[in-house]
């Protein structure tokens, strides 16, 4: 199961999305990272994927979808629900600035 931290509308493309699911790792894999809250309210050890890790994952994904980290949650964590942001940026074709500066755009 795949928990996705936003979703886009058709037509629109998403950048940088985080995602949550559950992934078995080998030791080799992993790397110690700093720590963090564990689901029982204590603090734990975090762990991070190897960049090794990350080029094998990367080796079987589609070029347009690619991972740039992993690292260990809490059971509990949703990346839509947890999600810190979202930035969003609207890219027009110059010509639907009817003559109009960039500034004089974004003034209106």
């Amino acid at each position: 199961k795949l928990s996705l931290a936003s979703r886009t509308d058709k037509g629109v493309h998403a950048a940088r999305a985080s995602v949550s699911f559950k992934m078995e790792t080998l030791d080799s894999q992993v790397e110690p990272f700093g720590v963090g809250e564990c689901d029982d309210g204590g603090v734990g050890q975090r762990m991070q994927l190897t960049v090794e890790a990350l080029e094998a994952i990367n080796a079987h994904l589609p070029p347009e979808v690619q991972l740039f980290g992993g690292a260990t949650v809490r059971k509990s964590f949703d990346s839509r629900e947890c999600a810190s942001s979202r930035t969003y940026e609207y890219l027009l074709p110059r010509s639907m600035l009817d003559g109009m500066t960039v500034s004089e755009f974004d003034a209106v």
